[in-house]
């Protein structure tokens, strides 16, 4: 069974996360990033799993306020073209604010998601790999995902040549795959990383939060 250690020494200060929230919500029918859930908005508890493993944070789209513990608002360089363009956007901020830094990319919809999900990706990563990502049921998952500041290039370069899809962008990259059995032998729930696009994706969600959750 594949097991990672969180490390909690990581070098917080060497990644950001970036969150993705300019998506137009047409699905659900309103800004997913401000729905309430329990007294906090889908961004604010997204913010605040990721705040304890990481040095800087970055919202990428969106508008309305910002919650506490966000660095900047990073505006889309081409705003409905999806979210390879929304990482590299922010990334491209976050770079020119300092170091190249690793980046954690997080959708703004995944209210459920935990602390430890984002210290497990936060953790150090071996040489060999551009970055590491959940994979479920067989399935990528590359907008809940640790990309290496290497990997920026290559990312740069699929947009560049016309790629517009985040799957096909992480083809060529060595990727550190996190199967379940592995999240939740450090703790994770994996249906806890789920999105939602609709009404009923999000009830699904909170059917499975424990009481209290928040």
């Amino acid at each position: 069974m594949q097991t990672i250690q969180a490390d909690a020494a990581t070098a917080a200060d060497r990644i950001v996360a970036l969150i993705l929230a300019g998506g137009a919500g047409r699905r659900f029918g309103s800004d997913k990033a401000a729905v309430a859930i329990d007294g906090r908005t889908s961004l604010e508890r997204v913010v605040a799993a990721a705040r304890p493993s990481v040095g800087a944070i970055y919202v990428i789209g969106g508008s309305g306020p910002l919650p506490p513990g966000v660095t900047a608002r990073v505006d889309d360089r081409f705003p409905g073209a999806g979210p390879l363009q929304a990482i590299l956007s922010g990334w491209a901020v976050a770079a020119d604010a300092g170091a190249e830094t690793d980046a954690i990319v997080i959708a703004c919809d995944q209210p459920l998601i935990q602390p430890a999900a984002i210290a497990l990706l936060a953790a150090p990563l071996a040489a060999q790999f551009d970055g590491r990502i959940p994979r479920l049921e067989g399935h990528a998952q590359p907008l809940i995902g640790r990309y290496r500041a290497r990997a920026r290039v290559r990312l740069d370069q699929a947009w560049a040549q016309g790629g517009r899809s985040m799957r096909g962008a992480i083809a060529a990259l060595r990727i550190e795959w996190l199967e379940a059995d592995a999240l939740r032998a450090a703790g994770i729930e994996p249906e806890r990383l789920a999105d939602f696009d609709t009404g009923d994706d999000l009830r699904r969600l909170m059917e499975m939060a424990p009481d209290g959750d928040g």
